[in-house]
């Protein structure tokens, strides 16, 4: 139901594609002839994030040193923006239809990596104050979700590739969802192969572990992938979580089990 309430939005943005370079990022869609139930494209959703988020440097030496070579980047005291996707009416409806998600997506990440869970809730908690955005936009009220932004990818095979916007701490979550009846998520680092069906969620260490889906068989395939971007988190003074270990597990254990 989500992904029908955004297929105007991802229409409109592979109309966009059409007339931009090809990079592995904007490419590999296949919708079915007439376009199936969904279409194809892909749309990132943040509650704040810097405009150009790839020119951010981390460095302050070279924050200095590209000033007069980069002109236009962003650096990490400039302001966060609600990103253009999340500011249209589609967006808000999607919220609401996908709650649930969110509240299921947030119960994991508490699960799997419980300091990532309380870094990524208080950077939301920041973002929503205002005082680090350049406006402030009403579907912030409506943004549950302790992870930095997702990213809607519906009928498209995805090269392998690391995401290289979190820390190497960093999870992200992935979402496999649609009408498909197969498909396998490829992590060669890990020599494993995952199966990926509708209703699957794979936490990855996404800057760490290549990862990608080659095919899949049958119906149209939809992925939300979740993700934190570090220089938001940055922007915001928060530290990166420690590496997830077995003492965050155990402690959940009683010694009577």
């Amino acid at each position: 139901m989500g992904a029908t309430i955004l297929r105007p939005d991802l229409d409109k943005q592979m109309k966009a594609l059409e007339a931009a370079p090809p990079t592995w990022r904007n490419t590999g869609f296949s919708a079915p002839p007439g376009g199936g139930h969904f279409g194809a494209g892909a749309v990132n959703f943040s509650p704040g994030w810097f405009q150009r988020l790839r020119d951010v440097r981390l460095n302050q030496f070279v924050v200095r040193l590209g000033a007069n070579l980069f002109q236009n980047s962003q650096q990490l005291d400039d302001y966060l923006y609600v990103s253009a996707s999340l500011r249209t009416d589609s967006a808000a409806n999607f919220l609401r239809v996908t709650e649930s998600i969110d509240v299921i997506s947030n119960a994991i990440t508490a699960l799997v990596a419980p300091r990532q869970y309380d870094y990524g809730l208080a950077a939301i908690e920041l973002i929503k104050n205002g005082r680090h955005l350049y406006d402030r936009h009403p579907i912030l009220d409506s943004w549950i979700s302790v992870w930095s932004g997702f990213a809607m990818i519906v009928n498209r095979v995805t090269a392998i590739h690391r995401d290289l916007g979190g820390a190497p701490e960093d999870y992200d979550l992935l979402f496999s969802s649609g009408t498909h009846n197969a498909c396998n998520l490829d992590v060669p680092d890990l020599g494993a192969t995952l199966s990926y069906r509708p209703g699957t969620a794979v936490a990855i260490t996404g800057r760490v572990l290549q990862h990608g889906v080659k095919t899949w068989e049958g119906g149209e395939r939809i992925c939300q992938a979740r993700f934190i971007k570090d220089a938001v988190h940055d922007r915001l003074g928060l530290p990166r979580p420690t590496w997830v270990n077995y003492d965050d597990y155990i402690a959940l254990i009683s010694s009577e089990h």
